[in-house]
This record gives C-alpha cells, structure tokens and sequence, in this order.
C-alpha cells in the first residue's frame, strides 16, 4: 500500500510540474517579441500616497497596487521605483544584471530598448499606462533623475525632509524626455500635500515558447498513462497471488 501512495504521489507531482504557468501572462506579452524573448514591464500605479511617506511604504506601494489588476497581480516581485531622504535609491537596482532587455508599458508599447534607455531622457514611448492598462499622463512621485541617479537627498527626494520648503520631486507619466522623471516639485512645504502615484517595475518576464504548454502536457499525460498501466498490472499480480494464497 505504501508503493501505491509514493507512485500515485508522484503521478501528481509530475503532472503539476509539467503544466505550470509561463512566466509571462499572455496579456502583457508584447505583440514584436518572439518565443524566449526577455522583457519588462513598467506601469504608473494608480493607488496614490503623499510624499511624507517612509522609504518602507514605498517598497510596500508595488504589492499593493499590482493587486489592483489580476493579471498583474498574477507575477510576483514587483519593485517600486523611488529615491528617498534616508539615501534609500530603488532605480537601476531593480534590473539587476540584467539591463539589455526592452521595457513595456502595460498596453504593449515599447518604451525603451534597455535600462539604459529607460533612465535617459528620450524613451521610445511613455509609460503612460497603469497597472490594468488605463492610459494616464498623472504626475508620479520619483525623487530620483531621469537617469536614475539621486537628486537633493533631503530636499527633493521623496520622504518628507524638504529643505527648501518647496515641494518633492514628481515625473510625468505621458512624457518621454527627461519630464517622466523630473517633471516638478510638488506637495508643498514637507511634500505631504499631494498624493501621487509611482512607477513600478516588472521582474525579468520570458516569452514562453509556442508548443511549450501543449507538448508539456501532453508528454505529462503519456506518462501518466504509462504509470497507471504499470499500477493497474502491479494490482493484478497482487490478487492473483493473494487469491493463491
């Protein structure tokens, strides 16, 4: 009896692993990339908070606002994109080694060729699109340059410690020159005045290959069928020699 729990246990087991989901949700897979292809995707969230915020609740703002959409909300490992007073500076970083591959918004537009592209001040195409595919041209708090690099630590980043009594620092998510980063300063003495949005990165995404989920699973379900043929003349041997005995 023990043999037929682990077989059937690893029927199940293969099976799941065979099927499992692609790695890019066929809704945000842009229409000019092919199988294998790597891509991001970039979105202006909607959901807003003030500029006063800790650099905790701006990490925390990508959960959240991902969740607003369920085909978003399908991938994990979202990255908010902000500079903050405590030197806290999420931009390049969240590419990791990975900076050659192309960046989307969430309406299939290309809006750089690769990270470089993306931190410049000449994007293929604007953001322009929230998280369930909405176009926008909000305003979107940043803290940081169009190159991705910090800017007034204490002043113009995001957090609250403004110097100059001036504002925070916000992009705009229509724009494609320097202006989607650095836009204006905005939310008053303290940056708590206004309420914004961010912009928020996708983990490196892979176009799935064509037959990749029709051969998986029908490979899983020839050996399935392989294993239950193999159990079923298993369960015959053991009437026959119990009816022997």
């Amino acid at each position: 009896m023990r043999s037929l729990r682990n077989l059937l246990l690893f029927v199940s087991v293969f099976v799941v692993h065979a099927a499992q989901a692609l790695d890019a949700p066929p809704e945000l897979i842009p229409a000019d990339l092919s199988p294998g292809d790597q891509f991001y995707i970039v979105f202006a969230g909607s959901d807003t908070l003030d500029g006063a915020q800790s650099s905790a609740a701006y990490a925390a703002y990508a959960a959240t606002v991902k969740a607003n959409n369920l085909i978003t909300d399908s991938i994990a490992g979202w990255t908010t994109l902000f500079g903050h007073d405590d030197s806290t500076l999420v931009t390049t970083s969240a590419f990791g080694s990975n900076t050659a591959q192309p960046v989307y918004n969430t309406n299939g537009d290309r809006v750089a060729d690769n990270m470089g592209n993306f931190f410049s001040d000449s994007q293929v195409n604007a953001v322009g699109y929230d998280e369930s595919g909405v176009a926008t041209s909000a305003n979107i708090w940043t803290g940081f340059n169009f190159t991705g690099s910090s800017t007034g630590i204490g002043d113009d980043s995001l957090g609250g410690n403004d110097s100059l009594n001036d504002g925070c620092l916000a992009g705009n998510a229509g724009q494609t020159n320097s202006q989607w980063a650095t836009s204006v300063l905005v939310g008053g003495a303290g940056c708590a005045g206004v309420s914004l949005g961010l912009y928020v990165l996708s983990p490196l995404l892979t176009v799935p290959g064509a037959l990749a989920v029709p051969v998986a699973n029908h490979y899983a379900l020839g050996v399935t069928a392989l294993l239950l043929i193999a159990l079923a003349g298993w369960a015959r041997k053991r009437t026959s020699s119990s009816r022997r005995a």
